[in-house]
């Protein structure tokens, strides 16, 4: 299924939820930092029945993605690659009987 998103803003902290579920995955709240915004803080939806959970290397990874890619409009092919990892390296691990 695509990766599909409804993402908002309440205040400094944004919300990602997937559109076809509305469950909420993401939220990071962000506070100024010169003359842009930094990521203070983020969580990552952990119920397994919901969403299944990366490490957390691989969450900030995507969570990165989602907002550079998606909401910005910024491409980046070093990203990119991570996120790859980040995907392949779950699909992996999903595969994996043990």
């Amino acid at each position: 299924m695509d990766e599909k998103w409804i993402a908002f803003v309440e205040d400094t902290r944004l919300f990602l939820h997937r559109s076809w579920t509305g469950y909420g995955i993401y939220e990071a709240d962000f506070r100024r930092a010169g003359d842009g915004w930094k990521i203070v803080h983020a969580v990552v939806e952990s119920d397994p029945e919901r969403y299944k959970h990366r490490s957390d290397e691989q969450e900030t990874t995507l969570l990165e993605c989602w907002i550079r890619g998606l909401l910005l409009g910024e491409r980046d092919p070093e990203l990119g690659k991570r996120v790859m990892a980040a995907l392949a390296s779950r699909r992996r691990a999903t595969d994996d009987p043990s």
